[in-house]
């Protein structure tokens, strides 16, 4: 069951990460592969986005990146934030490493912090994490010393190095390899008890907690009821995007291709814009004469929300089509996207990231269109 869903995961990043990569065709300064070269020094923050991203020079700031496979063997002498399908950091970061990503490598020196999600996470007996590491993943396997603590979720959490502090786990299985060496308490939730091997230590208490068992007769009705919602929420969706389809085919088509072509820039976009309006509705309602723009900036601010999904369901099934060379068709494209983001969105904990992610990349390309329709409707004089 595990291999299923981290296969279904893998499935949505390859699909964001990779196959909506951007086509810059018309742009011969941009291309799929971002580098930083060895020897190059960046004096400022840096970002970069693409098919590949490699960071193999010097960041004097903090790094932003991007993209379906990402190779950092430079130095970042700040924090590190990567979003990508496969992720291997084997330089050295000064400051703290977030990532999120299918399947995440750490071979490097982190003077920091360490926070990860994904698929599966590793860190190499080459790594060396000086703070703390905090996880979510399917499966987890850490071979590299750990300055601070560990806390970690997952199906699987293998721990063969030393941990400098206290270690908090959620798994389905807990494996303590002979190099394990945990100067703490080992505090872990798992029906299975802890696999420890001959020669781990831990100098601390070593406490076990079992999840509670459900009746049957109890959980029958929540899953039947997950389900069932499911259901009527893909139903709803469909039935919507049909309706935009029909009525504005060239309006959510071009949303589509917006997402497809510039992922990156609908990324950008969709998280800046997702802090900003809450603030300034926030701001808003403290005057008297803000207070109905802030209820119509709200009301429109929802209605984006929800439509960022077919936004990105449409894409996301309009590249499946492309895929298997099959012609699009906008009710068909719509209805496998949505059938893919609705089982993907069920996934305990990487659901969460995947729901995130659809709306992010949806209320991007929202915002870019309406920009664009705003610009060509002023250009013409219609407004």
């Amino acid at each position: 069951m595990i291999k299923v869903i981290l296969s279904l995961c893998l499935v949505f990043f390859i699909s964001l990460f990779v196959t909506l990569t951007p086509v810059f065709a018309q742009s011969p300064d941009r291309t799929q592969i971002s580098t930083l070269p060895k020897g190059e020094t960046i004096n400022r923050d840096y970002f970069a986005s693409g098919g590949t991203v490699i960071l193999s020079g010097t960041v004097n700031g903090d790094a932003f990146l991007a993209g379906g496979n990402i190779m950092v063997d430079g130095t970042v002498n700040g924090d590190l934030l990567v979003l990508g399908g496969n992720i291997t950091v084997s330089g050295k970061v000064t400051g703290s490493l977030r990532s999120v990503g299918g399947q995440t490598t750490i071979n490097g020196e982190v003077d920091r912090n360490v926070s990860a999600a994904g698929g599966s996470i590793s860190v190499t007996d080459k790594a060396s994490i000086h703070g703390s590491l905090t996880t979510a993943s399917g499966s987890l396997d850490v071979s590299g010393p750990v300055g601070r603590g560990i806390t970690a979720s997952g199906g699987q959490v293998i721990l063969g190095s030393s941990v400098g502090g206290d270690v908090n786990a959620i798994a389905n299985q807990l494996t303590l390899t002979s190099g394990a060496k945990v100067n703490g308490n080992l505090d872990y939730t798992s029906n299975n008890q802890a696999q420890i091997q001959s020669g781990a230590t831990v100098s601390g208490k070593t406490n076990q907690h079992i999840s509670p068992a459900k009746p049957s007769r109890e959980v029958g009705p929540l899953v039947g009821f997950g389900i069932t919602f499911k259901i009527i929420s893909l139903l709803a969706y469909f039935i919507v995007g049909l309706i935009l389809l029909r009525f504005m085919p060239n309006f959510f088509w071009g949303k589509a291709a917006t997402l497809i072509k510039s992922p990156w820039l609908s990324l950008v976009a969709g998280i800046i814009t997702l802090i900003v309006v809450p603030f300034v509705v926030f701001i808003l309602m403290f005057t008297l004469v803000g207070i109905p723009l802030a209820l119509i900036i709200l009301g429109l601010y929802l209605i984006a929300l929800y439509l960022s999904v077919i936004v990105s369901s449409l894409a996301l099934g309009s590249k499946v089509f492309e895929l298997f060379h099959q012609a699009r068709t906008g009710g068909w494209a719509l209805l496998v996207g949505l059938i893919i983001y609705e089982i993907l969105s069920i996934i305990p904990i990487l659901g969460g990231f995947v729901t995130f992610f659809a709306v992010i990349f949806g209320f991007g390309a929202l915002l870019i269109a309406w920009k664009n329709l705003y610009d060509n409707l002023l250009t013409k004089k219609i407004i």
